[in-house]
């Protein structure tokens, strides 16, 4: 381990538990391709005005995905959490 280490995103001071994000994102994303099917592409915009990115998925599940592992390249949670 490198004790000089730091995240780039703010850590939350609890110790680690199942990711919230993921829970809740893979719900939401089982939901979604339930009322519009497994392969509904679509393109994220949120993050357009504020940093110029933009995300495109092939489906609900494909984003869902990206957003679990994004919590752990955050070092947010381990890959089981």
């Amino acid at each position: 381990m490198d004790k000089g280490w730091s995240s780039l995103l703010q850590t939350p001071p609890f110790p680690e538990y199942a990711s919230g994000h993921s829970a809740i994102t893979a719900s939401a994303s089982t939901v979604l391709a339930n009322i519009y099917g497994d392969n509904f592409a679509f393109q994220d915009t949120s993050d357009l005005r504020y940093i110029g990115m933009q995300r495109h998925f092939n489906s609900f599940q494909e984003a869902a995905a990206e957003v679990s592992i994004s919590r752990v390249y955050g070092g947010i949670h381990y890959q089981s959490g």
